[in-house]
């Protein structure tokens, strides 16, 4: 799945296929799926519909009292169907405390799904903020699950 979510990215960034038609660099995968990351897939009626890998540690601040979500991908046929919804705020229960969500500012569906995702898990109580500094710009998602 890790190339499908590769192909629908590339309509936000400059990844391209290799000299065998995969997306994404080995070590970068690698870094992905890494002994420091966990990955979820979650599945509808046993059908893999997309994948979450989340990290005990904040992306942007290197804060080990955060959980973020890495990356988060949802199959398109699954798209719009409530099963990423599910799947996200399942794993917020799961990990509870402060979590961050991170968005490119080109992705304005991810972003239109976390909002509204993120606004029902907290009922409102959430900081959704601007990342200039980054090398990847865009919108951090600030809130806490509780315990």
């Amino acid at each position: 799945m890790m190339q499908l979510y590769l192909y629908d990215f590339s309509e936000f960034s400059d990844v391209l296929v290799d000299e065998h038609a995969l997306f994404g660099d080995s070590e970068f995968i690698e870094q992905q799926f890494g002994a420091e990351n966990i990955t979820y897939v979650f599945r509808v009626d046993g059908v893999a519909a997309g994948f979450a890998i989340i990290s005990h540690e904040s992306w942007l601040s290197q804060n080990k009292n955060v959980t973020d979500m890495a990356q988060f991908f949802v199959m398109r046929m699954f798209r719009r169907t409530g099963v990423g919804s599910v799947a996200a705020q399942r794993l917020f229960n799961t990990y509870a405390g402060n979590w961050e969500v991170r968005v490119i500012e080109e992705n304005l569906h991810a972003l239109s799904f976390w909002r509204k995702t993120i606004d029902s898990f907290t009922n409102n109580k959430y900081k959704e903020e601007t990342i200039d500094d980054s090398e990847e710009p865009g919108t951090v998602f600030r809130f806490k699950s509780p315990e």
